[in-house]
């Protein structure tokens, strides 16, 4: 009886043991690349901003902006893994994949159309100055 006790001991410490090494694997994975954290600031600048964004011809708010952008970034790293923030600004907020329209941005007080690229440039390089 008391091997039985041991084994059922044994086992429940293998169990513990085995968790502990899930949890610790699931943190990793859960972990933000810089590339995932600069794309995500991103995102949120897009989507706090006052700015218009112009999609195909239409504008946007900044908040439905930031949720067609977030709704690539998700299909460009199911399809090709962790992208950095210049790829992301390069090949998923630059421009319509259907059309090949360039995305377009008008922030107040000034009406200038500017490219996206250019203004997620500026909002990148201002988060990584010292």
């Amino acid at each position: 009886m008391g091997q039985r006790i041991l084994a059922a001991g044994a086992s429940a410490g293998a169990s513990a043991i085995l968790v502990a090494a899930l949890l610790c694997l699931a943190a990793g994975a859960a972990a933000v690349t810089p590339g995932e954290a600069d794309v995500r600031y991103l995102l949120d600048r897009v989507a706090a901003s006052d700015c218009t964004f112009i999609r195909n011809g239409k504008r946007y708010a900044g908040a439905d902006a930031a949720r067609h952008l977030q709704r690539k970034y998700d299909y460009a790293t199911r399809k090709y893994g962790d992208i950095t923030a210049e790829q992301f600004i390069e090949h998923v907020a630059t421009k319509s994949s259907w059309t090949g329209k360039y995305y377009l941005v008008t922030c107040p007080p000034q009406s200038t159309e500017q490219r996206s690229a250019d203004w997620l440039r500026q909002m990148l390089e201002d988060r990584r100055a010292p």
